[in-house]
């Protein structure tokens, strides 16, 4: 079995797929890369129906959750490999202020919208507030949905989500 293969034949971790398959891709090409996964995931939330639901660990995410979420995710990620290059990234305002408002709506957001998303992130901290509690979680599902209760991580993620009809809610069960 060649070295960091797994069992099934498949690469065990994905810095090695990384290396044996994109050591001649420009980081151009990575960019462009990151645009069409964007414009893949925007098609593919457009065209799923309102009420579908998404496993994710912290909740079942509607197609705008999981939408806003990555948005989140990309742009905290472009941060810390901004920052590991030396070059300084500021985030479009009004795609931070949808992103915080879609999963952070009880969250204030500042004067810069991209310095609360940092906040949020655990990335900053805002002079005057407290750390942001890493221990709290975005909503997932949709707003109209929300009971307005501030969403934690769960100690340990569930290991799936059973929608309870009398209720119409998803209650996580735990994993094993």
């Amino acid at each position: 079995m060649p070295p960091n293969e797994g069992p099934d034949g498949r690469l065990s971790d994905r810095g090695a797929w990384c290396r044996q398959h994109l050591h001649h891709t420009t980081h151009a090409d990575l960019i462009h890369s990151v645009e069409w996964c964007g414009r893949a995931l925007a098609n593919v939330a457009a065209e799923t129906p309102p009420d579908v639901r998404a496993f994710h660990a912290l909740g079942m995410a509607d197609a705008e959750g999981y939408v806003a979420l990555d948005c989140f995710h990309m742009l905290e990620h472009a941060h810390d490999v901004a920052l590991g290059l030396g070059l300084h990234f500021d985030a479009p305002a009004e795609i931070c202020e949808a992103v915080l408002a879609r999963h952070y709506p009880w969250v204030p957001i500042d004067a810069v919208p991209w310095s609360t998303l940092l906040w949020v992130a655990g990335r900053t901290v805002i002079p005057g507030k407290d750390p942001f509690d890493q221990s709290v979680g975005p909503v997932l599902g949709p707003l109209a949905e929300w009971d307005a209760s501030i969403p934690r991580h769960p100690p340990q993620p569930p290991s799936e989500w059973v929608f309870e009809r009398e209720q119409r809610k998803w209650r996580p069960v735990a994993a094993y």
